[in-house]
C-alpha cells in the first residue's frame, strides 16, 4: 500500500490500493498500450475559474475534509484503453446540510470527444460544471468514479494519446451558484502504439553432438570441416499491426564445402521479441531449423543446393554450392488473452460496472522466408491441415469422376 499526504491545514490526500500491479494494460486489438500518470494531491488553488458557465463564481475552501484514492488503475473496456478510477471525499463535519457536494474536473487531452475544446469540463452539461451532476448532502462522504478511454485505433491520427485531469470536490450553494473548491487529485493516462520495437536472435543447441561447430550462443552460427557454412542473423526494429506479417530480421546463409559427417543438422534459433513500449510484454521466440548439406553434383546445381528449413512452417531456403545469400524472415505477431482481470471498485454503480475486458498478450506465428538474394531460391509446401484439405479434395474429385453418370 502506498500513502500519499498533502501538508496540514489542507484537506488530506490518501492513495492507496494495488495501481503498481496494473499501471499498464494492452488494448485486447493488440494495438495500444495505456499507461497510468502518477495520481497526486492537487491545491484547490490551481482551479481555473474561467471554464466555468456563465453565472457561477468560485472560492477557494483551505480547510477540512480529506479526498482519497481507493482504486486507481489502467484497463480497457469495449475495445478501448484507458484508466479506471474510484475517489471519495470526506467533507469537513461543520459544513451545513443545505449545501450540496459535488465533482468539478477539468480534462486536458490531445484527442478530445464530441468537437471539446481542451481543457474542458467534464459534464453531462453545457450550463452544470458539474461531473454527472452527482452529488450528496452533509455529512456523508461524496464518491466519484471515472473510467475514460480511447479506442487504439485514434493512435493513427494522434500518437501518443494524452489524457488528464484535475479532479475537484467543491460544495455547491444554489441559491447563488457559488462553488467552495477543495483540494483534489490530478491523474490521467498515455496511450503509444504497442507494437513497436526490434529484434534479435541466437543459436543454440546444435545437434548432433559430434558436429564441428562455432558460433553457439551468438547470431552466427558455423559448421563442418573445410569451408565452413555459415548463418548470421541480422535483428531489425518493426512497427507492425496484430495479424499482419512484417520483417523481424535477415538471414544470411553461406553454403561451405565441408567434409562428409562432419556439419549439424539441427540448430535452435532464438529470437527475443522486445517491445519498446511495452517491455512487460518482452518475450523469446524459439524454433529449429533443420540443416540440409547436400551432396554435390556436377550438373544440377539446384541439387547441390544446401538447405535450411523452419520447423514445421514448410519454408525452405536453398542456396547454391559455395555461394552466399540472404533472405527475409518474416513473422506474424498475433494477440491471446489471458483470462479476465478483477472487476474494478464501482463505488458509483449508474457509471460502467463491470469487470474489465480480458487482457491480451502477444505470441509469434506463421515464420516464413521471404524476398532471397541471388544465389538463393524458397520452397514452400502446404501446412498439415492445408495439405490434408488438398489430398481430400483430389479424392473427392477422383471419385466424382469415377462415378459420374454416363451421358
Amino acid at each position: 500500500m502506498r500513502r500519499l499526504l498533502i501538508p496540514l491545514g489542507a484537506a488530506a490526500l490518501f492513495f492507496s490500493g494495488n495501481a503498481a500491479a496494473a499501471d499498464y494494460a494492452l488494448t485486447p486489438d493488440g494495438l495500444g498500450v495505456v499507461r497510468l500518470k502518477p495520481s497526486a494531491p492537487i491545491a484547490a488553488t490551481t482551479f481555473d475559474s474561467s471554464l466555468l458557465p456563465s453565472g457561477y463564481t468560485s472560492s477557494t475552501a483551505f480547510f477540512g475534509g480529506s479526498v482519497s484514492v481507493t482504486d486507481y488503475r489502467a484497463g480497457n473496456r469495449d475495445g478501448s484503453g484507458g484508466s479506471s478510477i474510484d475517489v471519495q471525499f470526506t467533507p469537513p463535519a461543520t459544513l451545513g446540510y443545505w449545501k450540496n457536494l459535488n465533482w468539478v474536473q477539468v480534462v486536458t487531452t490531445n484527442d478530445p470527444k464530441n468537437g471539446e475544446h481542451s481543457p474542458f469540463l467534464d459534464g453531462d452539461s453545457d450550463s452544470l460544471p458539474f461531473y454527472n451532476d452527482k452529488h450528496t448532502n452533509p455529512p456523508g462522504p461524496l464518491y466519484f468514479h471515472d473510467f475514460p478511454r480511447r479506442p487504439a485505433s485514434h493512435l493513427s491520427a494522434t500518437n501518443p494519446i494524452i489524457w488528464n485531469a484535475n479532479l475537484y470536490p467543491v460544495v455547491y450553494d444554489r441559491n447563488d451558484n457559488s462553488i467552495q473548491v477543495y483540494d483534489g487529485v490530478t491523474y490521467g493516462w498515455e496511450m503509444k502504439k504497442a507494437p513497436v520495437g526490434t529484434t534479435s536472435a541466437i543459436f543454440t543447441n546444435p545437434t548432433p553432438a559430434g558436429a564441428a561447430v562455432g558460433g553457439v550462443g551468438t547470431s552466427t552460427f558455423v559448421w563442418g570441416i573445410g569451408d565452413p557454412s555459415l548463418l548470421s542473423f541480422t535483428g531489425t526494429s518493426f512497427d507492425t499491426t496484430p495479424g499482419e506479417r512484417f520483417k523481424i530480421g535477415t538471414l544470411t546463409f553461406h553454403n561451405g564445402v565441408i567434409a562428409a559427417d562432419s556439419g549439424a543438422n539441427l540448430v535452435d534459433f532464438e529470437v527475443p521479441i522486445h517491445f519498446t513500449n511495452i517491455p512487460e510484454l518482452d518475450f523469446t521466440f524459439k524454433t529449429t531449423f533443420t540443416l540440409i548439406n547436400t551432396p554435390n553434383t556436377d550438373d544440377d546445381p539446384e541439387a547441390s543446393a544446401d538447405i535450411i528449413s523452419i520447423g514445421s512452417f514448410g519454408y525452405s531456403f536453398h542456396v547454391l554450392e559455395g555461394e552466399t545469400a540472404s533472405v527475409d524472415v518474416m513473422a506474424i505477431l498475433d494477440v491471446s488473452l489471458t483470462g479476465t482481470p478483477g472487476g474494478v471498485s464501482v463505488i458509483d454503480a449508474e457509471r460502467e460496472s463491470g469487470p474489465l475486458d480480458p487482457g491480451p498478450h502477444f505470441v509469434i506465428k506463421g515464420l516464413s522466408f521471404e524476398n532471397p538474394g541471388s544465389g538463393g531460391f524458397i520452397t514452400q509446401v502446404p501446412e498439415p491441415s492445408t495439405w490434408m484439405l488438398l489430398v481430400v479434395g483430389l479424392a473427392f474429385i477422383s471419385f466424382v469422376r469415377r462415378y459420374a453418370p454416363q451421358r
